[in-house]
């Protein structure tokens, strides 16, 4: 059952899709793909954001044969009640991990730049009780809120690569294909699978929206936005640093830190990034945080996903500090690429697959 406050808007969840996906993985992006494909990752960028658009369509296709509903309903329809439990639990687990993940980054990053002496388990946890109660109001107030942070965003992006312009080496970008295409196509095609979580949310978000028959508008959109960011800090990064881009794991954060504002209007620009990262950041964690209590209020047929968030407010704490140290954390973040790849691209399509060979579809006048 949908109530007032869970029902968006297109251009919110738009808005909402392109917060979610540029918490973190933002800020090492440069880094893991010149990693791969040296300065052509910005051709990796197109074919990855081309790849998830062709799952988006696969999900938005299964989703639409069942309206109104998210798949914990209709996947216990297609595969059965047993098969449809484990793929929801694995799907709530996902986003569990994804939140856990973001929160410590998040203190992570706060440690090493403004908040030096501060504990990290007392910023995870200030962070995770604000999460708490805006989640607890909804879907629709979390895309309010993404409405009032996506400028923030904007600002961030166009501040740091602005001002780095002038920094640019033209050289850092050549040659172009110097491997050949190949790695490139290889890097997207990866990117697709393991990369940006956000992709699975339509499985739950679909029947949210007030205009669902937009959908595959809102995908496009989106990651159309998200492309030109993701494009546009690449060749930037990249631009300014080189190779040496490898150096630093968080190179969008160093960007930020070591770009001078002539006049020295700013001191220290990445103060002002991190300020309004921390909004993106908290946007992420709000959507992920909801993904998990909705997954698992549908599957055990609660009447609301709040009831749900405070008590995985404690297991999210403590997930996220299981990893001992920065770089530990990417494991989560392969684990959290597996789990990712698999609810997006294997099950959306064998459940598409057996929904048409059963002639399972719940749109009014399908089977008639």
């Amino acid at each position: 059952m949908l109530t007032n406050n869970d029902r968006i808007t297109s251009w919110q969840m738009v808005l909402v899709f392109i917060m979610g996906i540029n918490a973190t993985g933002i800020l090492t992006m440069p880094r893991v793909f010149y990693a791969s494909t040296g300065p052509d990752g910005w051709v990796a960028l197109i074919i990855q954001h081309v790849a998830l658009f062709i799952g988006m369509a696969i999900t938005i296709i299964l989703g639409r044969r069942f309206p109104d509903q998210t798949f914990v309903e209709y996947n216990q329809q297609i595969v059965g009640k047993l098969l449809g439990t484990i793929i929801t639990i694995t799907a709530g687990v996902f986003w569990v991990l994804i939140s856990a993940r973001i929160v410590r980054v998040f203190a992570d990053i706060i440690k090493v730049f403004i908040l030096v002496e501060t504990p990290v388990e007392v910023m995870i946890l200030s962070m995770l009780l604000v999460s708490v109660y805006i989640t607890r109001h909804g879907l629709e107030p979390i895309a309010r809120m993404a409405e009032l942070l996506f400028p923030l965003m904007v600002i961030a992006i166009l501040l740091v690569t602005f001002f780095a312009l002038w920094n640019i080496d033209k050289l850092n970008l050549l040659p172009i294909f110097g491997a050949g295409v190949w790695p490139s196509i290889v890097a997207g095609l990866k990117a697709s699978f393991f990369d940006l979580q956000m992709k699975v949310s339509f499985l739950l978000l679909l029947p949210f929206l007030l205009k669902p028959r937009n959908a595959l508008k809102i995908s496009a959109l989106a990651l159309s936005i998200d492309l030109a960011f993701r494009v546009t800090i690449f060749l930037v990064t990249v631009g300014v640093f080189g190779g040496y881009v490898l150096d630093f794991f968080w190179p969008v954060a160093m960007l930020a830190k070591f770009v001078e504002i002539p006049g020295e209007v700013f001191a220290r620009l990445e103060m002002i990034f991190l300020g309004f990262w921390i909004g993106v950041t908290l946007s992420s964690l709000l959507i992920h945080m909801y993904l998990a209590s909705l997954s698992f209020a549908r599957l055990f047929k609660l009447r609301e996903s709040s009831m749900l968030t405070l008590p995985l407010l404690p297991i999210i704490f403590i997930i996220s500090l299981i990893p001992p140290n920065v770089m530990d954390v990417e494991i989560l973040d392969t684990i959290e690429g597996v789990l990712g790849g698999i609810l997006f691209w294997i099950v959306p399509t064998i459940l598409l697959v057996i929904a048409w060979i059963r002639k399972i579809d719940q749109r009014v006048g399908a089977n008639d």
